[in-house]
This record gives structure tokens, sequence and C-alpha cells, in this order.
């Protein structure tokens, strides 16, 4: 049987060139080999990006390198991408994080056997120094159970991403939703009637910047992640959300604030790297540390205990 084309898009701007050769090749040296990768460089002024992916474009024809002329983001980017597409399905990858060899080989083949529109995978982390540590390991949310546990958390990990492009073409790509875009375009496509679970297969080794766009922006990302979930938890529609009330209200907050926020968004994740670690008494240190110096570590812990709760009561079912 022919493979149907998988098209890979990825944005690029500021990635060391080791995290974005590591990336390419585990994209090129996939065990499902018919796709093509459109690489989006944000960063046109980058000369080490831009050479390393013509590196990669003159030696493999299914390398897709779209420069933008000025830095415009990476929604914009995205969405770009999108108009490169020739595939019948569409993955994404960032370009810091890796996967693992079989990772669209198992993702098609869960996307016919359950018959969905959208996949996505568990995966494992890989911090700064090198180090991997394994990912929660829950079985297959099927598509109801997905819709549910998507009311109390995010466990849509966007590199891991695979879709029919019809998915996409029905929500017309990514809305500017800065740092939640992906959680908007997760919801938007639950409400619109799509198909989607999450396999237990961890697929993708995700790394973990400490200078990152998600955790240099962790308090706006997280308010504007509590405020469309609870609209999506009431049935209310995420798309009538306007994208500018989202960003002009949940942009700025007083400097004391924000360092009181990321402190706690430290504090329990360092508490959650000794839990899959295994390191109970450092665990609960940090528990008790974060606990006892922040209401923010007490708002986002109960968030994640119930998150947590929630999925362990989920995972398994289908449907």
């Amino acid at each position: 049987m022919t493979e149907e084309l998988i098209s890979v898009i990825m944005s690029t701007y500021n990635e060391k060139e080791e995290w974005l050769r590591d990336c390419i090749e585990s994209v090129l040296n996939q065990s499902y080999q018919n796709l093509e990768f459109i690489i989006v460089l944000d960063n046109p002024e980058n000369d080490m990006l831009s050479d390393v992916i013509l590196e990669y474009q003159e030696k493999d024809s299914r390398v897709i390198f779209v420069p933008n002329e000025k830095n415009i983001g990476l929604v914009a980017s995205l969405n770009r991408s999108l108009e490169y597409v020739h595939g019948t399905y569409v993955a994404r990858i960032d370009a810091d994080d890796i996967c693992y060899p079989k990772r669209f080989q198992l993702q098609m083949e869960a996307m016919k056997k359950q018959e969905v529109d959208f996949v996505i995978s568990a995966i494992d982390f890989i911090h700064d120094d090198g180090k991997l540590v394994a990912g929660v390991s829950d079985e297959m949310f099927g598509p109801k159970a997905f819709a549910q546990i998507m009311k109390y958390g995010n466990v849509a990990h966007h590199s891991t991403w695979l879709m029919k492009k019809t998915v996409y073409d029905r929500l017309e790509g990514y809305r500017e939703v800065r740092y939640c875009e992906d959680l908007d375009f997760v919801l938007r496509a639950l409400q619109e009637g799509t198909r989607i679970i999450k396999i237990r297969d961890h697929l993708v080794k995700y790394r973990l910047r400490e200078n990152s766009i998600s955790r240099n922006f962790a308090m706006e990302q997280a308010m504007k992640a509590r405020y469309i979930r609870k609209k999506y938890a009431k049935g209310e529609r995420v798309a009538d959300i306007s994208p500018d009330f989202l960003n002009q209200n949940f942009s700025t907050y007083q400097e004391s604030q924000k360092q009181r926020f990321d402190q706690a968004d430290r504090i329990l994740s360092s508490f959650c790297q000794h839990m899959a670690e295994h390191s109970w008494g450092a665990c609960m240190g940090e528990f008790f540390r974060g606990f006892i110096s922040s209401g923010y570590f007490r708002m986002l812990f109960a968030e994640y205990f119930i998150s947590w709760s929630k999925r362990k009561k989920l995972a398994g079912k289908g449907a």
C-alpha cells in the first residue's frame, strides 16, 4: 500500500545548531518516508540557521526552505508554512525537539485504526544538560475522554500533533493567541467535531529550555489558558473569544506578581521532575517549600492535581 504524504511544518528562530540538526535528522530518518519537511526561518539575519537548512535541502529534496523577509512570530510563520503543504496529513515539530524513529508510522497506524482526524502522543523530556526524563505514561485517551480531559489541563503537546489537513483548512489555521495558540486551536477543533485521540506511545523528546518563550511568559500563558479552558468547560464557543481581548487583557502584570508566579512555576516544575524521577524526598521538599511560600504555587498545584486525577480516571477510555 502506498504511503500517503505527510507534510511536517516547523518554524525556527534562535535554536542552537546542534538542536536544529538533531531535529531535522529525526524527521528525515523516520521509518515513514513519504513526507515533506517545510521549515520556516523566522530570523532572516541568522546565517547559521539558514546555512544548516540549505545544507539539508541540497541533500534531501523533501526539505522545503521558507525564509521570512522579517520576523513575524510563531503563529504567522506556521500559518505561512501551511501555504506550502501538499500532503493529506500535517504534522508539527518544534526546532529544538526530536522525533523518535517510528513516530509518524505509529501515529498513522493509530489514525487509521481508530478512524480519527487528529493524533497526539506522549512525550519524554530533555533538559538543558542533555538528561532524558521519561514523561507520563497514560493509557490512550479516546475522542470522548480527550475532549473531557482538556477541560482540566492541556495534554496536547504541540510538537506531537499529526492531523488531517482538512482540520487546518476548516479552522483556517492558527489564531494570534500569543503563547496559547495550540490550546486555542485544539479546543476550537474539538468544538467543530474533530475526533482527537492521545496515544500512549512516547514519540517525541521535548526540550525543556531555561529561557524558552513558555518559561519567560509563563504567567501570561497560564492565565490565558485558564480563561480559555473555563469557557470551553462551560460549553461556550472558544472561536468567539477575541484574540485581541486575550492579548490585551492578559499581557501586562505587575513585575512583582510576575516574579512570584515565575518562582511558583519553577518550584512546581522541579516538583514534577523529582516525582518523575521517583525522588520522593526531594519531591516532598519542593511541595512544602512551594505550599508555604506561594499562593500561586497552591493555585498551580491544585490545577495540576485536578488534571492528574482526571487523567487517571479517564485514561484508557475509548469512544
